[in-house]
């Protein structure tokens, strides 16, 4: 009795794996540059989105402390009467008291003065002015945003305002574009995102947060 047919040895021959090789190396090679464009294109909406939720937290934290913070990590952790505030001064009690965090949802070392990093999903850096910080329109450097207080008059109210670094030109302005708007082209005079730019590309980026009030 003749049995069925048979099949071909099971099994790829060496031309049929170096073919499937050769064809998701070439796959390989055409996505992964879409992905990584893709993954840089989306930074600045993530820091935006990060900057807004620092924002709403340093709003919620003022509600209840009665004070605004002088870093990220109040937001995050718990305060103590160790702690100082955008003030530089120590928070009294009865505001350690008031304190509902977390207002942001990011961990942060505790005892930290400068806390960087921690509050974005983006490879820039933030942190709280430590001071209300305001800006002198005659100048075009870093000590255009000085501490409340210090010499020269304020062109702008005073405000809470954080510090970004690690962000190149083409991110600033994509950035920008998303906070301020594409119509804002003065970048270091008006609008909440502040650039000084000595060189190639923003050395110093500062966020007007809030408003400060006292």
């Amino acid at each position: 009795m003749q049995r069925g047919a048979k099949f071909g040895k099971n099994g790829f021959t060496l031309i049929e794996v170096l073919v499937v090789l050769l064809l998701i190396s070439l796959l390989v090679a055409a996505v992964v540059p879409q992905v990584a464009q893709q993954t840089d294109e989306a930074e600045p909406v993530r820091a935006a989105a990060d900057l807004a939720a620092v924002k709403t937290g340093l709003e919620a934290f003022k509600v209840n402390v009665r004070v605004f913070p002088s870093d990220l990590e109040d937001l995050a952790n718990k305060i103590s009467t160790s702690d100082e505030n955008v003030n530089g001064t120590t928070y009294a009690s009865k505001f350690v008291d008031r304190w509902l965090g977390p207002y942001i949802d990011k961990a942060f070392a505790a005892g930290n003065d400068v806390t960087q990093a921690d509050a974005f999903e983006t490879g820039f850096d933030g942190q709280v002015q430590k001071k209300p910080a305001c800006y002198h329109a005659d100048s075009t450097t870093i000590t255009a945003f000085e501490e409340a207080g210090a010499s020269g008059a304020c062109d702008t109210g005073e405000f809470v305002a954080i510090l970004i670094t690690g962000l190149s030109s083409t991110e600033f302005e994509s950035l920008n574009d998303i906070i301020d708007g594409e119509a804002e082209t003065s970048t270091n005079t008006t609008g909440r995102l502040r650039s000084f730019i000595n060189g190639t590309a923003p050395d110093t980026v500062f966020f007007l947060a809030v408003p400060f009030t006292e």
